[in-house]
């Protein structure tokens, strides 16, 4: 698009609200904004008056803008949230937390409901409590609510086809519902009492039960007033370690914030019935924005598929379109915005910024031990200089069966999962790991691009190997990225990992306790761990897939089925008439043969 065409798109945009879309020469979207008025908004880039160094260059690169014309400001915000997760526009700070911490769920619309960890949240009608950073802290609190409110642990599959108790039934810690020891009325009480605790009304919860035990020993009901007085001091004794911050019982975030040059520390702590429960960190980098627009776009992005939003948010600093978020965010109920000035709230505020400097100043020591890690790796091994994307391929098959490869991806020292690969082995019979890793090296070489280009490539295996990997590289002319193997061998009767690099019989001389060595040892053992991972998941459908070929009237669509539906052989074997009935395909005559021959011929 020229010039003369941009400018022509701009004065003829709407004096409407709406998202705008900004291209680059490439056609990509580079940035997506939101506007009250799009023809103010937009054309503001193009005014000749000072402005931002990321604007300015923004502007630089703009070629061609698309617009979506909404009805509200409201509609705008939310289409702006959803358009930056769709492109991840480089302008656009991605100032969402990428980790998917634990949360707690669960669904009380359930016949006998029990919690699960998920590293997701969705609106689905469910209740989620969390994220929690601690992952041992949040299964702890998993396994204390169910065993102290009597919750169930087993999956629907294993609660819908027990005929007796579990083992947690039998030491006290569930309540039986799946054989109908508990009724579904007395069942979702204990859960009430699970989440009122969860919310952080433990006083009231206290208080409620309490009462109960009192009714029940009136009624000398002492066996059930017994449970309810182990419950109130296991209760008790959970609060005694929670920290009280604040005396009203009004559930809050408080955003804290700790900033060098474009690095931003953004630290959240979750405050329930004025209890600290626990808060999450998340440095971002490269953020040319300002304090009070960086805030907004880290609420914006964060609450953004939050089921639950504290009706109190405090801020370190106003955002610059309070009034816009808050009533975004009251979309379920009421939500205040707030930057606290004095008092216990402004308290609450300095102590999560204190968190935010505490947490960025332990990530620049972490850091500073890992870039050493890096330099004395890249010494090491006599690399120009530390290298920022390692990879390292490896080769996982029991007998040549099911062989799968995999690639592990380590940026500035740390695994980088989203970048992982999986390799099926294409057209490779027989036990030949020099053929498959020729296959699999070969694959992710050939895809090499500017942007996912790695400064140090590592094989899982032997000299035969690399020269394998070498010859790769060779037949497609790369040599400027640095190549070596890692391999165990014996020495002494013991195991000892070495290093080669191309063209050298003997491998380098890295001592056993080198962070160095260590390093490469970590990405090693990550590229083993995923292929191990896949090739037990193929040899498992691979097994359910043979056991049902088996049967008679089981054709390939109603094994698809199957296979879509339980993911071992067990299962199927667990499985009643009623279950496997509801599997795309399976009808009741079909459901009682696969039944008699699972059990005939199949061991659990």
């Amino acid at each position: 698009m020229t010039n003369t065409e941009l400018t022509k798109k701009l004065e003829n945009l709407p004096n409407a609200p709406g998202v705008y879309l900004m291209k680059n020469r490439a056609g990509k979207v580079i940035y997506v904004g939101k506007a009250v008025e799009l023809k103010k908004r937009v054309g503001s880039y193009f005014a000749d008056v000072p402005k931002d160094p990321k604007t300015t260059l923004l502007v630089k690169e703009i070629v061609d803008i698309d617009i979506i014309v909404t009805d509200t400001e409201v509609e705008a915000l939310l289409t702006e949230n959803t358009l930056i997760k769709e492109y991840r526009p480089k302008f656009n700070v991605n100032l969402k937390d990428d980790k998917n911490y634990l949360s707690l769920r669960i669904d009380p619309t359930d016949e006998f409901p029990h919690f699960t960890l998920v590293r997701s949240t969705k609106r689905d009608g469910a209740l989620y409590f969390g994220p929690f950073t601690d992952t041992g802290a949040v299964r702890q609190s998993y396994k204390w609510l169910s065993a102290t409110f009597g919750i169930r642990r087993c999956s629907d599959h294993k609660f819908a086809n027990r005929s007796r108790p579990c083992i947690y039934y039998e030491i006290g810690q569930c309540s039986a519902p799946c054989v109908e020891y508990i009724s579904r009325d007395d069942y979702h009480k204990n859960l009430d009492q699970a989440i009122m605790f969860l919310r952080g009304r433990d006083e009231a919860l206290i208080g409620d039960l309490t009462d109960r035990m009192a009714s029940l020993s009136d009624e000398m009901r002492f066996e059930e007033a017994a449970i309810l007085r182990d419950r109130i001091s296991s209760i008790n004794k959970m609060v005694a370690v929670q920290k009280v911050v604040s005396a009203d019982d009004i559930d809050r975030d408080i955003i804290g914030l700790s900033r060098e040059g474009t690095s931003l520390g953004i630290s959240v702590l979750f405050v329930r019935g004025g209890r600290l429960m626990g808060g999450r960190y998340q440095l971002f980098t490269n953020v040319l924005d300002e304090d009070p627009a960086a805030v907004q776009s880290f609420i914006e992005q964060y609450y953004h598929a939050k089921e639950y939003v504290p009706p109190q948010i405090l801020l370190p600093v106003d955002i610059p379109e309070a009034g816009l978020v808050g009533r975004w965010l009251s979309r379920e109920a009421p939500v205040k915005l707030s930057v606290p000035k004095r008092g216990v709230l402004k308290d609450l505020v300095v102590m999560a910024a204190r968190n935010a400097e505490s947490s960025f100043q332990a990530y620049k020591r972490t850091r500073e031990s890992r870039d050493e890690s890096l330099a004395s790796l890249a010494a090491r091994l006599g690399l120009a200089a530390p290298p920022r994307r390692m990879e390292c391929f490896d080769i996982s098959n029991i007998s040549g069966t099911n062989a799968v490869g995999s690639m592990a991806v380590f940026i500035d020292g740390e695994p980088h999962t989203r970048e992982y690969r999986r390799f099926r082995i294409r057209g490779i019979t027989g036990i030949d790991d020099y053929a498959m890793m020729n296959e699999v090296f070969g694959r992710r070489m050939k895809s090499l691009s500017t942007e996912n280009r790695p400064d140090l490539l590592l094989i899982d295996g032997g000299k035969g190997h690399l020269a394998i990997a070498h010859a790769v590289l060779k037949d497609l002319g790369i040599t400027d990225i640095p190549l070596f193997a890692i391999a165990k061998e014996k020495e002494n009767k013991s195991e000892l990992d070495r290093v080669y690099p191309v063209g050298r019989k003997n491998p380098l001389i890295i001592k056993g306790n080198s962070s160095a060595l260590f390093l490469l040892m970590r990405l090693r053992d990550e590229a083993h761990r995923f292929a191990v991972e896949y090739h037990k998941k193929l040899r498992q459908k691979r097994g359910v897939a043979s056991a049902l070929d088996e049967i008679p009237g089981i054709g390939p669509k109603r094994k698809r089925a199957l296979l879509a539906h339980f993911s071992r052989i067990s299962d199927i074997k667990d499985a009643d008439i009623r279950e496997l009935t509801r599997v795309s395909g399976i009808t009741e005559p079909i459901a009682k043969a696969i039944c008699e021959y699972i059990s005939s011929r199949i061991k659990k």
